[in-house]
């Protein structure tokens, strides 16, 4: 089942996170630049894959010089792709990352990255695949802040987390009211087509962290030698009101939520049949917080 409020992904890629990890040498010459890509899940009963194919990754960096008021330095091309390359977003979830591009670049401070597409498609569960119309991001690239700004130094190697929206960028279009469900789409015969509008973020991951944990069934008693494993809740992480990361717990009732800069969050967790549960998770630079959730019929 395909539901408008659970397709709102942090992803999922579904999150763009950056960090410094060291390597041999440091201090001089060029710099390592990792960019990785993750996603939060669409609930796949309707859509199976939702693919983009990208052409390449610039960065743009700081000004150089004294600190002051001033345009940005140009976007420079971050090598790495000898030819387009194919991403299934909905692969990419519960803390699943892949790399999209492992490159040298410059040292300096990289405040934004963009990427371009060369196409776009899902494919539903009734085996037809939709081609997607690509936006003007085919020729002016997906511009995406980094925030906070991510460094690179000679010898080392800075990683770049992005997380892709995918509930914002790809929106099924149809008759939802086939099965009587006005917010659903329950079958692929309701969806004639899907719009596809890059929604997508991008963290430092040296600066960010995870919550992880498991959801359980708690049978409606407070006896925790009955609890179960719940697969499929919906995992949310908010942050002064607004939401910042989505998941849906894997089977075995496991969860990831990734790229999560340093703060107290809000963790909400709901699944059909079970009332709501929240609860607060300080999450710190480069660490996991582990958070377990007991649902209640």
């Amino acid at each position: 089942m395909l539901r408008n409020e659970s397709v709102a992904l942090v992803a999922a890629l579904a999150a763009l996170a950056s960090g410094c990890g060291g390597s041999s040498g440091g201090g001089g010459g060029t710099g390592t630049l990792d960019v990785q890509v993750t996603d939060a899940p669409f609930p796949t009963g309707v859509i199976v894959k939702a693919e983009i194919d990208v052409e390449r990754v610039e960065a743009q960096l700081a000004p150089s010089g004294p600190a002051g008021p001033g345009p940005l330095d140009p976007f420079v091309r971050v090598d790495g792709f000898s030819a387009p390359e194919t991403f299934d977003l909905l692969q990419l979830t519960n803390g699943v990352i892949r790399t999209l591009v492992n490159a040298p670049l410059s040292p300096g401070r990289v405040t934004h990255l963009r990427l371009y597409f060369t196409a776009a498609r899902v494919e539903l569960s009734d085996g037809r695949v939709l081609p997607l119309q690509v936006p003007s991001g085919a020729q002016t690239g997906l511009k995406v802040p980094l925030t906070p700004p991510a460094e690179v130094v000679g010898g080392f190697t800075t990683e770049l987390l992005l997380d892709i929206d995918v509930s914002r960028s790809f929106v099924p279009q149809g008759d939802p009211t086939l099965t009587g469900d006005p917010g659903a789409y329950d079958h692929p015969s309701e969806i004639t087509s899907v719009s596809f509008n890059p929604v997508a973020r991008a963290v430092n991951r040296s600066t960010a962290g995870r919550v992880v944990g498991t959801v359980f069934d708690g049978k409606g008693t407070a006896d925790t030698a009955d609890d179960a494993p719940l697969g499929g809740a919906t995992v949310r992480a908010s942050l002064s009101g607004t939401d910042v990361a989505f998941t849906i717990a894997a089977a075995d009732g496991t969860y990831a939520l990734v790229g999560l800069e340093a703060g107290t969050y809000t963790i909400t967790v709901e699944a059909a049949g079970f009332a709501p549960a929240s609860a607060t998770a300080t999450v710190t630079a480069a660490n996991a917080t582990t958070m377990d959730v007991v649902l209640q019929p």
